[in-house]
């Protein structure tokens, strides 16, 4: 039972890193798309949105990092 639980939250972690960078990725196509047109506020807010999506990132993949064996 216990073995599975870990292994669901290893799925499920899986999957939120995956969503993550996509969404980071898509957010960051937008912005090479659009930079020149973007006002100061726009380029803060898209920085701040990549600071805190990579620190997502990080944290998932440290806490998939102590479910993997190795």
């Amino acid at each position: 039972m216990l073995m599975r639980l870990s292994l669901e939250r290893l799925r499920r972690g899986c999957l939120l890193d995956v969503q993550e960078t996509h969404e980071l990725q898509k957010k960051q196509t937008w912005y090479q798309q659009n930079q020149i047109s973007m006002k100061k506020a726009e380029e803060q807010e898209y920085a701040s949105y990549c600071d805190e999506a990579m620190f997502r990132i990080h944290i998932l993949e440290q806490r998939l990092n102590r479910c993997v064996p190795r």
